[in-house]
């Protein structure tokens, strides 16, 4: 696929204008690639995960990036990130008990969150 390469300046230019828009970055990432620049997505990939390091979309990018840079033990690595990500419960969700209200003869004996 032929990437414009206006709309990577375009985006190159936002990029730094707005350096915490991930979702910016991300594009950008998935320009580079389309254009076969893996080195430079590889390295956008790097600073989202600096800041964002259990983003799926950049570690999937980041794999992406080492493998067609030319850099397999990276991308296992970034590989075998993914893997953990996907067995890990996230963060954000509260355990059962919690959000059924903790209510006794259930096997909890927590007071009910309110």
């Amino acid at each position: 696929m032929t990437v414009d390469v206006e709309e990577l300046k375009v985006l190159r230019r936002a990029v730094a204008a707005a350096p915490g828009d991930v979702d910016l970055r991300l594009r950008l990432i998935a320009r580079f690639l389309e254009a076969e620049r893996p080195q430079d997505a590889w390295h956008q990939c790097i600073r989202v995960l600096n800041q964002e390091p259990l983003n799926v979309e950049a570690l999937r990018l980041a794999h992406q990036a080492a493998t067609e840079a030319g850099s397999p033990r990276r991308a296992e690595e970034y590989a075998e990130r993914l893997a953990e990500l996907a067995v890990q419960p996230r963060p954000e969700r509260a355990p059962l008990r919690l959000i059924r209200g903790g209510r006794k003869g259930n096997g909890d004996s927590s007071p009910p969150v309110r």
